[in-house]
């Protein structure tokens, strides 16, 4: 039995010391946090800050600074420096926000009850306009001038579309003439306004006098007017002079008699009056179907057929071309 009994006794005095410097061991006491950022700051996959990282820090130097204070003077722009340090290192409005939000969370766990300590309040408040202030800019996105310029044609072209499909009532017959008057009689104001314009010379004097309509139509057309060397073509007035009768006559010229077209199949063809550009079909109805007491005034050998859908139809070669 002895010979039994000692295994046991040594297997215990084994286990005595190490239980005795467990005993004995100190636990380690946490290192105190400080306040002073890291140096380097976090960083995640793709050498892109940890934004989650460096909340959790900015959280514990935040607490940390309001905890430190003293009660009677408050903090000072020295104490919260570290704190706004560390939120500069953020990367993004989302955690700015985020940050800013907690921070007003502070605040208002503050001043409710259990708490109600408005002296800590006014600690947060102070590191509050703090990060308001180290907030960056946010940087804006440049423009894209071809998409400037995609947006700006569609409205304006949408515009003038949504004009010729919605004429006043009262509009004189004799519209389009007195269209085509006005603008010939400023095509030269036009002209010597886009002149000026282009001119970069130091020389070139004051803005030209113009009617005012010339003035806004450069201002709604353009809001930077590109200048560039030369005139050019004219478009928009050049446009203004299309008419929807040469273009219903030249649309017909080469049908035979007894073709019928629908508006929206006279709006889509081809002719040499409109070019690559094409009227709208309500332009074309207003030409063919003219409301109230006036008569339409249509190419010879034409005729408007007010049905469904609305049509018009050669019903003879104009006497210029017959025989």
């Amino acid at each position: 039995m002895a010979r039994h009994d000692e295994p046991a006794t040594k297997k215990a005095s084994k286990k005595a010391p190490a239980k005795k410097a467990a005993e004995s061991e100190t636990p380690e006491t946490p290192e105190p946090t400080d306040t002073k950022a890291p140096e380097e700051t976090p960083k995640s996959n793709g050498d892109k800050p940890d934004n989650k990282a460096i909340f959790a820090e900015f959280q514990t130097v935040a607490q940390k600074v309001v905890g430190d204070r003293d009660e009677a003077t408050g903090l000072t722009e020295e104490q919260i420096a570290p704190v706004v340090e560390v939120f500069r290192k953020l990367d993004g409005a989302k955690f700015y926000n985020k940050a800013r939000e907690w921070v007003m969370d502070q605040v208002t766990d503050a001043v409710m009850p259990p708490t109600e300590d408005m002296k800590l309040a006014k600690a947060w408040v102070k590191i509050k306009d703090s990060l308001k202030a180290a907030t960056p800019p946010r940087a804006k996105k440049p423009a894209d001038p071809t998409e400037q310029y995609i947006h700006q044609r569609y409205m304006l072209g949408l515009a003038a579309n949504l004009i010729e499909d919605n004429l006043p009532d009262g509009l004189a017959e004799d519209w389009e003439e007195q269209f085509n008057k006005f603008d010939e009689d400023h095509a030269g104001q036009v002209e010597t306004y886009q002149a000026w314009l282009a001119d970069e010379s130091d020389d070139k004097g004051g803005e030209p006098e113009v009617d005012k309509v010339v003035g806004d139509a450069f201002k709604l057309a353009t809001k930077k007017i590109k200048r560039s060397g030369g005139g050019g073509k004219r478009r928009p007035s050049d446009a203004a002079k299309r008419s929807t009768f040469n273009h219903i006559q030249q649309v017909f010229a080469s049908l035979p008699v007894g073709k019928q077209l629908t508006v929206a199949e006279i709006a889509n063809a081809d002719s040499e009056e409109y070019g690559d550009d094409h009227p709208s079909p309500g332009a074309i109805n207003q030409r063919l179907f003219k409301e109230g007491d006036k008569k339409p005034e249509l190419p010879e050998g034409i005729e408007a057929i007010d049905s469904k859908p609305r049509s018009a139809k050669k019903v003879a070669e104009p006497a210029s071309q017959a025989g």
